[in-house]
């Protein structure tokens, strides 16, 4: 009755384990998937002054001309900006569209993208650096940005979030390993009547120690078999239902999902810190239990 219950409450614990390394695993990967897409689709905002004049626009794309090779002009008006606001949010039961005050909080602006994906990163702010110094003290632009000094930020932390995981995920292999070597111990014990008549009988050590290594590998990778499908689950159900009640934040390309080689690399690297685990709790064997019992008799 003992094993069962040792076998069950050191899956759950494992499995428990497994399931958090996965979780900070699929968050560190899903933030670097997003500070990479936002830098091939950062875009670059030209604020103009509310009473901007026509003329003042194609002036200004004109002084944007030699760049125009590489990047994309969109003007956006306060009324254009009203009815986009109440397009990505339809289920809003105020009315943008017909807000004025909204029209003299956003100030008309230019939204400058790049055409070519080979411009991202640092190429991609450095010329919208040289674009923002071009137009900047033009007297009808009020302001022009493109959010790099955030992304440096995010950037930032985001590498002190992936040490403190690592260091994390480096804690928590660790303590699978002492699990299942206690687990595999306290299996041992129970079975010590069974390996003193192997002994008798002429088993060698490693005949012995044998099924207790599978144990160990076994419950490793089932624990994390477990903790993936539970993982992947989790992440599936969050695409499909949470996302589509807040389709304007685009979190369907943001979410991070477990690739099949992933899998297997959780797989195998479970079975291989289940023998480890179990590794270290089986030189005991080699002791000799039966000839110490039978010396112990005579």
């Amino acid at each position: 009755m003992k094993r069962p219950i040792l076998v069950t409450s050191s899956f759950l614990i494992i499995s428990t384990i497994y399931t958090f390394s996965l979780f900070s695993w699929v968050s560190l990967q899903a933030l670097s998937h997003l500070l990479q897409r936002w830098s091939h689709e950062s875009e670059m905002t030209v604020y103009l002054r509310p009473e901007v004049k026509n003329s003042e626009i194609n002036q200004l794309k004109q002084q944007l001309s030699p760049y125009l090779n590489q990047i994309k002009l969109q003007f956006q008006s306060p009324d254009e900006i009203r009815n986009h606001i109440q397009k990505i949010m339809p289920q809003s039961e105020f009315d943008f569209s017909q807000n004025d005050e909204l029209a003299s909080i956003i100030p008309p602006h230019i939204i400058i993208t790049t055409t070519t994906s080979s411009l991202f990163g640092s190429s991609l702010f450095s010329l919208f650096e040289d674009i923002k110094t071009k137009i900047n003290n033009l007297p009808y632009v009020e302001s022009a940005s493109y959010g790099k000094s955030w992304l440096d930020k995010y950037s930032l932390a985001l590498g002190s979030f992936k040490k403190g995981a690592l260091g994390f995920l480096a804690i928590l292999s660790l303590t699978v390993v002492l699990a299942i070597g206690n687990t595999i111990r306290s299996y041992i014990n129970s079975c010590r009547d069974e390996i003193e008549i192997l002994e008798l009988v002429g088993a060698t050590p490693r005949m012995i120690r044998k099924p207790f290594l599978l144990k160990g590998a076994l419950l490793s990778a089932s624990a994390m078999f477990f903790a993936l499908t539970l993982v992947s689950i989790t992440i599936f159900f969050f695409k499909t239902n949470v996302s589509s009640f807040l389709p304007f934040l685009s979190l369907e390309s943001g979410l991070y999902q477990l690739s099949f080689p992933e899998w297997i690399s959780g797989l195998f690297g479970a079975v291989l810190v289940g023998l480890l685990g179990s590794y270290f709790c089986l030189i005991e064997i080699n002791t000799g239990w039966a000839a110490s019992e039978s010396g112990q008799h005579e």
